[in-house]
């Protein structure tokens, strides 16, 4: 008995062209890929359901980019800085970064005799 009849006689909705197209549906013998942590570092995510990934642009402490995918839409993620790695003057510089920052509150003193004498001549008398 050839594999296409033994095919038919197993399978009797499938027809002998699909088998011709298919053989390795219907063999026995049919080797299955190995799927293991490699496959997805050298191809691209094959998964049927998979979550919404976001481009984004990724800066490193150094300056350097690298574009990857995120899954919140953000625009740019940067990465901390070393602060043990910097100069004396550039860590003070990023520390002083840090501290709030503290408003400046301008006072205006009115002069209330001034401002009425500004005036006078809209006043009736």
């Amino acid at each position: 008995m050839t594999s296409v009849n033994f095919a038919l006689k197993c399978f009797p909705k499938i027809n002998a062209w699909s088998f011709i197209c298919h053989p390795r549906i219907f063999l026995s013998t049919s080797c299955t890929r190995s799927i293991n942590c490699h496959r997805a570092s050298i191809t691209r995510i094959k998964s049927p359901a998979y979550c919404r990934m976001y481009p984004c642009l990724l800066v490193n402490s150094d300056g350097s980019t690298i574009k990857v995918r995120y899954e919140k839409p953000r625009k740019i993620i940067r990465l901390p800085v070393d602060v043990s790695t910097l100069t004396e003057e550039e860590r003070l510089a990023r520390l002083d970064q840090r501290k709030p920052k503290s408003k400046v509150v301008i006072e205006e003193e009115l002069h209330e005799l001034d401002m009425a004498s500004k005036y006078s001549h809209l006043w009736k008398t």
